[in-house]
This record gives structure tokens, C-alpha cells and sequence, in this order.
């Protein structure tokens, strides 16, 4: 058995491919890396154990086939799952405020629901409680709950900033992205000095292809807070992300360079990025990226349409107007084996490109 099902936490079938995994791992790391820099302590707990989740859950199912396969045959005996919490302290009273809180910061989302409606009923129409029933159910996906229970709490308490951002969080979910911002921006205005709320405005932007308004909300950040390795990051990542944007050729999430221009701008990104993150897939990316670029600089021997795609044309006018020098062998002749070595050098110039060259259609 196994103590935490990776799958259910990332939201993915357990068929799912190694690239659909890491995918899913990247989004929910950078859901919980900013839930980390929260002023509630109960939340950054949570988003402590979230992070300790993805970790384990790249080293079981993303390392090598060998460790996934081990920890899928775990997987298969079945989840040890906490007994949820009925009943109330020994002295006879609960603080079911606290209990919540402790089960939340735990990721032990069925104890924290039932801690948390009892906190309802004992200490009444509560923003606290009310925000803890939210948080739990957000943690056993019911998100549509979670967000009717979390506007309860920002109605009674609609000054709370971080009531103000798990709303916010919750519609960014739902993708009900306008509503989100709205939260953030609301969030931000109420304690301007807590970089958590413009960072999750940024992160909204880049999820809706607006990467060049997240970049400039992300460099605001990050003059303001220089040494936040986590603004880093999420920087990091938007650049790496323009670089991707940068060809004019894409075709779902696959692009190619058509320029010089494009692999020099992509590189300044790349290295941009390379030198502010940390995250270790980031970084594979960025390598396979320059490796790219690499290969689309090298040349190869392509012969345009100009010539019709044909070799013969591209070899064979110089060589007839050399052989056709030789025999004459007087001076038309000199000057037709002149013509030859020029033709051939035009030959060369059009036929020896850089493969970006060789990949433009029509070419």
C-alpha cells in the first residue's frame, strides 16, 4: 500500500503519459510554491506538505519506468487513508477551529470537512469557519462548494486579503479567470506589501497566452523583492515561455525557426531564464532548446525550388561549363571555366544553409 495516491493529487489518469505527468506536476507546483509565502500559518503548512507531495511524487513517477512501475504495484494494494475525526477531545470540550486548522495543514482533507462543520455549528456564521470548510473541501475537490463557502467568508469578512486570494484561487480553478483577477487585484490593495497576490495575477495572465503582460507584472515583483527565489521562477518560466512563442511557424505545441533573427532572440530569453531559475525541469527544457537551436545552425546541403529540387540543375551547369572550357581550350574557354567556379560558388552559397534555411516551405 502506499500512503498518498500521486495520480489523485495531480489530477491525472494513472495511464497518463510521462509528459501529461510532468505537466500536471508543473501546474500544481506553482499553485502551492506561492501558497507557500501566505502569512496564515495553517496555509503555509498545507502548502508545505503539497510540496513535499510533488516531490515525492516526481521521484516515484517521473525519475525512471523502473520506480514508477514499484510504486504503481504499491498503488495497486490500495491507499491507507486517515480515519476522519468524530469525536471530540477527552476533556469534553473541542476546539474544532484548531483541529481544522492542524488537519488542514496535514492534507487531511476528510478530518478537516468534519472539523471544520462542527466548528460552524459550535461557534456560528463565522468567516473563519466558513473559510476552513472551504479549504477542505477545495482539498477533496469540491470546488463548487469550496467557492460558495469562501464567498460566505469574504462577505462577513470582505477586508480579508487572504480570504480575498483562496477565492481567487478557487474561480482561477473554475477558469473563471476575469473573477480571479478581480480577487487578486482586490487582495493586493489590502496588504500591498505581500508580493503573493500580484504574482498569482501574473500567473493568470501567462495561463490565457497574455505572456508579455505576465512578464511585466513579474518584473515589477521582482525589482521589489530581488532575492524571492520563487518570483525567480515564475520569471523564469514566462521567459521560457516567450522564447517558445518567438517562431512564426507553430503548430500546437510545436514550433520552427524560420530566422536568425528568431534563434537569436530565443537564445537571449533562454539564457535569461537559465540564470534565474532553479527548477530542474526548466532547466532540461531550456537545454533541449539550445540543442535545438543548435541543429538549426549547422548547416546542411538543401537545393532551393529555384532550382526545382533538382540536383542536376544544382551540379550540373557548372560542370557543363567547365567541360565545355576544356575543350575549347582558348580564351571563350578560359572564361567559361571561370563562369564554371563562379557558378559553382552561387551553387554553393544557395545550396549550403543553415537548416532553419532548409526548413522554410518553398524552399
Amino acid at each position: 500500500m502506499v500512503e498518498v495516491d500521486f495520480y489523485e493529487k495531480l489530477e491525472v489518469a494513472r495511464s497518463a503519459s510521462s509528459d501529461e505527468i510532468r505537466a500536471a506536476h508543473r501546474t500544481k507546483t506553482k499553485l502551492w510554491s506561492k501558497r507557500q509565502m501566505a502569512s496564515d500559518q495553517s496555509q503555509r503548512h498545507e502548502a508545505e506538505t503539497w510540496v513535499r507531495w510533488l516531490a515525492e511524487a516526481r521521484q516515484a513517477l517521473l525519475t525512471t519506468d523502473d520506480a514508477r512501475s514499484k510504486y504503481d504495484a504499491k498503488l495497486s494494494q490500495g491507499v491507507s487513508t486517515p480515519t476522519p475525526a468524530t469525536v471530540p477531545a477527552q476533556n469534553g470540550t473541542s476546539d474544532w477551529v484548531s483541529q481544522a486548522r492542524d488537519f488542514l495543514s496535514h492534507g487531511d482533507y476528510h478530518s478537516a470537512a468534519y472539523a471544520a462543520r462542527e466548528a460552524t455549528h459550535t461557534i456560528g456564521n463565522s468567516a473563519e469557519s466558513w473559510i476552513l470548510r472551504s479549504r477542505a473541501n477545495a482539498g477533496l475537490g469540491e470546488v463548487q462548494d469550496a467557492l460558495y463557502e469562501a464567498k460566505q467568508a469574504t462577505t462577513i469578512d470582505a477586508k480579508n486579503p487572504e480570504y480575498r486570494f483562496h477565492t481567487g484561487s478557487l474561480l482561477e480553478t473554475l477558469e473563471r479567470w476575469d473573477q480571479a483577477l478581480v480577487e487578486y487585484r482586490t487582495a493586493a490593495k489590502l496588504d500591498g506589501s505581500n508580493f503573493l497576490y500580484p504574482l498569482a495575477e501574473a500567473s493568470v495572465f501567462l495561463q490565457n497566452g497574455h505572456t508579455d503582460e505576465g512578464i511585466s507584472i513579474l518584473r515589477r515583483i521582482l525589482a521589489a523583492h530581488p532575492s524571492e527565489q520563487i518570483v525567480k521562477n515564475y520569471l523564469a518560466a514566462a521567459l521560457f515561455e516567450k522564447a517558445e512563442e518567438t517562431p512564426a511557424r507553430q503548430a500546437g505545441h510545436s514550433y520552427v525557426v524560420t530566422s536568425s533573427d528568431e534563434i537569436e532572440k530565443m537564445r537571449g530569453l533562454a539564457s535569461e531564464s537559465d540564470s534565474l531559475t532553479t527548477d530542474p525541469d526548466i532547466k532540461a527544457a531550456i537545454v533541449q532548446m539550445r540543442g535545438y537551436l543548435d541543429r538549426m545552425e549547422a548547416k546542411t546541403w538543401h537545393v532551393p525550388s529555384l532550382f526545382n529540387n533538382s540536383v542536376l540543375w544544382a551540379i550540373g551547369i557548372p560542370l557543363m561549363l567547365f567541360v565545355i572550357g576544356i575543350v575549347l581550350i582558348d580564351s571563350i574557354g578560359f572564361l567559361l571555366i571561370l563562369a564554371s567556379f563562379g557558378a559553382g560558388y552561387l551553387v554553393y552559397n544557395k545550396c549550403w544553409v543553415p537548416r532553419w534555411k532548409a526548413a522554410i516551405p518553398g524552399r
